[in-house]
């Protein structure tokens, strides 16, 4: 989930949010995101992946997600596990709860 940190309590303050990240795809159960994700650039879920940051000659850092699907997983995985196990990695391995998300108003924080 891409500026995470852009939340409802903080409308009012942009220039006081950090750019931020939250990233949980390396094999992990894909866990719900939460029920407010309103300032998210990007918000994805079930998807397994990395997070690219490349330095920009200016300084700047680019983020980016680059996801792993099933056809990527290579041969020798493949040899060594089954096609069933690695399937349900990418469909079956899945939690239901959802968070609440982050506090909406009145009860941000002052």
């Amino acid at each position: 989930m891409e500026n995470v940190y852009d939340t409802t309590c903080r409308a009012s303050r942009k220039e006081d949010v950090l750019p931020g990240w939250i990233v949980g795809t390396a094999g992990a159960v894909h866990y719900r995101l939460p029920r407010d994700v309103k300032g998210a650039i990007q918000a994805k879920t079930d998807v397994y992946g990395y997070l690219l940051g490349t330095v920009l000659n200016d300084g700047r850092i680019e983020f980016q997600l680059k996801e792993i699907t099933e056809a990527d997983i290579g041969e020798l995985t493949r040899k060594n596990y089954a096609t069933e196990f690695i399937r349900n990695c990418f469909v079956s391995n899945l939690a239901n709860y959802v968070p609440d998300g982050p506090l909406q108003p009145p009860n941000c924080p002052q």
